[in-house]
């Protein structure tokens, strides 16, 4: 049985419209889902007033010497959220979820409000956190 040209350029653009497909699906499957909600939006955070460097006189460093940035709880998305020790997809989604429904975080202490988040993990984190 033999195929004629247009018959065998469907079945070409059929299959490759698959295979591109099972690509972009298997993109988005890899990277974290970002819940954006413009009500919860603060315009304040992009005034350049906003974005100067901490004036604390000494930063927080870790045991090799490093400096240790904090995240902002109240504007981290998921990857700033994964860096801290202890939270990983998951929980930075669950933070995530918490500040959609409830709003900003009042202080660092209210992360421990978010469910996955105790007194040890908070305690690891607290130091490279702020609530601005």
């Amino acid at each position: 049985m033999r195929l004629e040209k247009a018959e065998r350029i469907i079945i070409i653009s059929l299959v490759s419209a698959l295979i591109l497909a099972f690509a972009i699906s298997a993109s988005l499957k890899n990277r974290p889902f970002t819940k954006i909600a413009m009500e919860s939006f603060n315009a304040e955070a992009f005034k350049n007033d906003n974005l100067t460097q901490s004036t604390d006189p000494v930063p927080p460093t870790r045991s090799n010497g490093s400096v240790v940035e904090k995240i902002n709880i109240n504007e981290a998305g998921a990857e700033d959220l994964m860096k801290l020790k202890g939270v990983g997809k998951t929980l930075a989604g669950a933070i995530m979820e918490y500040r959609y429904k409830n709003g900003s975080f009042a202080s660092i202490d209210d992360i421990k409000n978010v469910k996955g988040v105790g007194v040890a993990l908070f305690e690891k984190i607290k130091d490279e956190i702020t609530a601005e």
